[in-house]
């Protein structure tokens, strides 16, 4: 095995880790809002409140986890997750330090897609302003279907992920990466 061969496997193997780190701070960061959210929820305490429940679990995961998550936002994750490779258009330094902004497609992406990205996030933050000024009973019941959600899109990213590293290949969805010109070789 040549030196070449064996900073070639290096480099490979520190590639995959640093995916690996990185997909892992976003899972992180989902992590801690299921956290969050179920610290303050409560035992529905009527029939009413267990059917609100319900609802609320059923049409969250529904919107959110399998229509928003499965189906379209955690295959784009892993896909610009994995297309961060050094030396390429996407693996630079900064990418690499924002991975998180980079793989939900906040930064270095089309400008539809970061309009969507920007507006999605955007447009959570002031719901959430929203819905933190309901009564008690009200926004527990809404965070228990955000919790559903939420978990259902974590656990989306990483079956994408695992079926993504076992088939040796990547999301079959746009990366919404910008268009360049060819890299010019010195």
């Amino acid at each position: 095995m040549g030196v070449s061969t064996l900073t070639q496997i290096v480099l490979d193997d520190t590639r995959t880790k640093l995916r690996e780190v990185f997909l892992g701070m976003y899972i992180l960061i989902l992590s801690f809002c299921f956290v969050v959210d179920t610290e303050y929820s409560i035992l529905p305490q009527s029939l009413i409140v267990f059917r609100g429940y319900a609802l609320s679990c059923a049409f969250f995961a529904y919107a959110e986890g399998y229509k928003g998550f499965q189906l379209k936002f955690s295959p784009l994750v892993v896909k610009r997750s994995l297309s961060l490779v050094i030396g390429s258009r996407q693996g630079t330094v900064l990418n690499y330090i924002l991975a998180p902004l980079y793989s939900m497609g906040l930064i270095h992406a089309t400008k539809k897609r970061m309009i969507i990205s920007w507006s999605v996030t955007l447009g959570v933050a002031g719901i959430v302003v929203l819905v933190k000024r309901l009564n008690p009973i009200a926004r527990c019941i809404i965070d228990a279907g955000v919790v559903v959600g939420l978990t259902w899109g974590s656990l989306s990213i990483v079956a994408i992920l695992i079926q993504s590293i076992l088939t040796g290949r990547p999301p079959a969805v746009d990366a919404c990466l910008p268009e360049t010109g060819p890299i010019k070789k010195d």
